[in-house]
């Protein structure tokens, strides 16, 4: 420091001028400080840089720590920084002796090395586990994803997010809604229930559970499962459900119900099992079933064992009891 004078009233040390000295470990860079050695109280003023053992890095225009509990309030233009995620915001609450950061009033994180960005009103960062917990307006983006919801919880360790109340997700072909679930921000895969949706033109899928893997071409759905194809208005229903992009198969289990709408009339078809075969343009081929068939339309009714339905050519064909 520049100058150094002694107040004996407060007991405090004022010290002014380009400071750069070391606290607990911990190296401070200020325009202006003063320290109180019998509370061990530090407050600092101007252009504050604190660097934590080289690997954290926290800015701010002023600052108020305290030595012996170890939590500094920071103000002004805050940012928080290691290796690989910034953290910027007005005001911040920090715990330096588990290294926990909590904002309150709006903030921002970057990833330094991709291109991911969250802001919130709420937000508890935990450098040491790799965690953060996000609340309230909270928007996650990615160059594949963005996701706006209540409450996130993210583990950027492992590269996925948990999320907590209703929330929307877009990626590069499709869209999806739930109140609660968790999506792998590497795979791109996630777990969606609580009034769960996915929209992927022409397809809509609703359930109480559904998963969806849009990299490997799969997707599952348990319970109260429907999916609406609009493009060739198929509807399916069923209390299990997965479908493979790869064989391009989908098969329904736990009565299973699939419409097929006409101009004049609806197909109605249900069975134990039923298997809906597509083509490479997405349209429906042929719909298999199998056991306890059951066949409904205007014009015509049947039961049978097994059912194999080739849609282009209009022919079904219907045998076993």
């Amino acid at each position: 420091a520049k100058k150094l004078s002694y107040d004996e009233r407060t007991g405090k040390q004022r010290l002014s001028g380009f400071l750069n000295f070391k606290y607990q470990g911990n190296v401070m860079f200020c325009d202006s400080a003063h320290y109180k050695e019998k509370t061990g109280e530090v407050w600092a003023y101007g252009k504050v840089q604190i660097n934590k053992a080289d690997t954290l890095n926290l800015f701010c225009d002023s600052l108020y720590y305290n030595g012996r509990t170890k939590l500094a309030k920071l103000w002004g233009h805050v940012r928080i920084r290691d290796r690989e995620y910034k953290v910027t915001t007005d005001s911040l609450d920090y715990d330096a002796k588990s290294s926990k950061a909590i904002y309150r009033n709006k903030g921002r994180i970057e990833n330094i090395t991709t291109n991911e960005v969250l802001t919130s009103v709420f937000g508890y960062f935990y450098p040491n586990t790799e965690e953060a917990f996000f609340k309230g307006n909270v928007v996650y983006k990615s160059d594949d994803l963005k996701l706006t919801t209540d409450t996130l919880h993210y583990n950027y360790l492992v590269h996925k997010v948990f999320f907590y109340g209703p929330t929307v997700g877009t990626t590069k072909d499709s869209k999806f809604y739930c109140d609660r679930g968790w999506y792998h921000v590497q795979t791109e895969e996630g777990l969606l229930t609580n009034n769960a949706k996915i929209e992927q033109e022409p397809r809509v899928i609703t359930g109480d559970s559904l998963f969806y893997a849009p990299k490997r071409k799969y997707a599952l759905g348990k319970g109260n499962v429907q999916m609406l194809d609009t493009a060739q208005k198929v509807q399916f229903n069923a209390g299990h459900f997965t479908s493979d992009g790869k064989t391009l198969t989908d098969v329904l289990t736990d009565f299973p119900l699939i419409r097929i709408m006409k101009s004049k009339d609806t197909l109605f078809l249900r069975a134990d099992t039923l298997f809906h075969v597509r083509d490479t343009l997405e349209k429906t081929l042929r719909i298999r079933g199998g056991r306890d068939v059951r066949i409904f339309q205007n014009k015509i009714q049947g039961v049978s064992d097994s059912l194999d339905y080739k849609k282009a050519e209009g022919i079904m064909d219907l045998w076993g009891n």
